[in-house]
């Protein structure tokens, strides 16, 4: 618990250097042979803390005391309503799906044509890193996380990445200069009913339910990267998402459509939903990258579960010398936004995956 604080506060912080700095343009692509680390630190799923720091700092140190233990508490309960979603997903491999997906995608038009990967295990093992003469000079840091939300409302995959430019300077010490950074984010949500029922939906789903789900949001995440540094993708980075939204079933969620799926979508800034008839206004959640949604159904998984073990009982039919043709993977089809115009999948952008709930 306490590495996975450390390791947390260490990319907060890095997450305030990047946002302070100015953008800066990026060559296309990114590097003929970039060296891309991807920082695995993560070995079960996270749950997120709802934090009153900023608030009882307002009180002094009275408030400040008061606020640590109302966060200690949250920690705790956070803990023990997580534990159970953490048995269900004990044989999840996270970090092999991640870096399976990125090795199968990162070749590309924005990003590099011979990307070299180095993949480090633990945040000791990336600060480490950091201390080698031969560190490199010039990359691509890929920091993936999963988690629930505090409420137990979505179940996400993120990834945080920087543009990175190193110097060692005369003293020894590394000087890093963040170039760029940019937020991918899928999460599965549970629309409607009391956050104190959530834990439970979670639970009551059908076996591996949630390993199919993350399973999607990796690949999701994934091609997020992907297609964002391609030229497609970084000529949207300037587009203004101010007061946009776009609507996923009966929800609404701010932030200019990138694409949809029949029960997908994805947002550059994004913002957590909202039911159509609340009306209630929505910031998005940050404006340097994509966000991806998908509502979750407990009905409609239950009944393909139920479905599929019918399915599975049935008895095989009988050989026969005629040949049928084989059933094709239903593709998952893409919509683009509306008054856009209809863009083939490119080669070099993969369009997000086939998948289903």
């Amino acid at each position: 618990m306490f590495k996975r604080l450390i390791m947390s506060v260490a990319l907060v912080a890095m997450s305030f250097v990047v946002s302070a700095a100015k953008p800066q343009a990026l060559p296309m692509p990114l590097g003929e042979q970039l060296p891309v680390e991807v920082v695995l630190h993560q070995q079960e799923l996270a749950v997120d803390v709802h934090s009153t720091a900023g608030l009882g700092m307002q009180f002094g140190l009275v408030g400040a005391l008061i606020s640590s233990a109302v966060d200690n508490a949250n920690a705790k309960k956070a803990e023990a309503r997580v534990a159970p979603l953490r048995d269900a997903l004990i044989s999840y491999r996270f970090n092999e799906r991640f870096e399976a997906e990125l090795r199968a995608k990162l070749a590309s038009e924005g990003i590099s044509a011979d990307p070299q990967l180095m993949v480090l295990s633990s945040s000791r093992d990336f600060i480490g890193a950091q201390a080698d003469a031969d560190v490199p000079k010039y990359a691509m840091v890929i920091a993936p996380r999963y988690a629930m939300d505090f409420d137990f409302g979505r179940m996400y995959v993120q990834a945080s990445v920087y543009i990175v430019d190193r110097e060692r300077k005369s003293n020894g010490k590394l000087k890093t200069r963040y170039r760029a950074s940019r937020v991918y984010n899928f999460s599965h949500r549970i629309e409607g009913g009391k956050a104190d029922d959530y834990p439970a939906t979670w639970q009551n789903l059908p076996p591996n339910a949630m390993a199919d789900m993350l399973d999607r949001s990796v690949r999701h995440v994934t091609d997020m990267i992907v297609y964002d540094f391609s030229a497609q993708g970084r000529s949207e980075w300037t587009a203004s998402v101010k007061k946009t939204s776009a609507k996923l079933g009966n929800h609404e969620y701010g932030g200019l459509e990138v694409r949809r799926g029949d029960d997908w979508i994805w947002l550059r800034a994004g913002a957590p939903g909202r039911k159509l008839q609340t009306r209630t206004i929505v910031k998005p959640g940050f404006n340097n990258g994509i966000n991806g949604f998908n509502v979750v159904d407990p009905i409609a998984l239950a009944s393909a579960a139920a479905t599929n073990a019918r399915t599975a009982e049935m008895p095989s039919p009988a050989v026969t010398g005629v040949s049928t043709p084989s059933e094709t993977s239903h593709a998952e089809s893409v919509v683009a936004p509306a008054g856009a115009e209809a863009q083939p999948p490119s080669p070099q952008t993969p369009q997000p995956e086939a998948d289903t709930p």
